[in-house]
């Protein structure tokens, strides 16, 4: 379990950190980037917001393949990377 827990969460980690220096070039404008989509939020929120949300998704995805994996449940098996490709589609 913590094997898994520590995986998803290295995971989940470094895929936050390249999605935000990807976003570093927007950041050295002179005012606060909006999308214009969404006015009332900033796009660094949004970007932050996602970030947070595919580092949970990563972790606890992970540890359920890995119970999936031991258990050799199928569903849990094809649970996760049906998650992981419904997020990144939206």
């Amino acid at each position: 379990m913590q094997i898994a827990l520590a995986g998803g969460l290295g995971h989940g980690v470094g895929h936050a950190v390249f999605f935000c220096l990807s976003l570093l070039t927007p950041a050295f404008g002179p005012a606060t980037f909006y999308v214009d989509s969404c006015k009332q939020m900033p796009f660094f929120l949004v970007a932050a917001l996602i970030s947070l949300g595919f580092l949970i998704i990563h972790t606890f995805s992970m540890v359920i393949a890995f119970n999936g994996y031991d258990e050799g449940k199928k569903v849990h098996q094809i649970f996760v990377p049906t998650v992981h490709l419904v997020a990144a589609m939206l």
